[in-house]
């Protein structure tokens, strides 16, 4: 029996665009070299507040 998503042509093909439209919206803002998500948290977990915003501030203003 086939699954409701691959009668209305809403399997894989639609799971891939989804994935293409996210890829999309994230790898700008990554590949700016501008602000790193990582070392922001990173410097969080270790209570260096300044160095969390200094990595986050350009990704928030990015729009990420």
């Amino acid at each position: 029996m086939r699954d409701r998503n691959e009668q209305r042509g809403f399997g894989c093909p639609l799971r891939a665009w989804v994935a293409a439209v996210l890829l999309a919206f994230l790898l700008p803002a990554h590949a700016t070299g501008e602000g790193d998500f990582d070392a922001g948290f990173a410097a969080y977990e270790r209570g260096d507040y300044a160095a969390a915003l200094a990595e986050w501030q350009p990704l928030a203003e990015a729009g990420d």
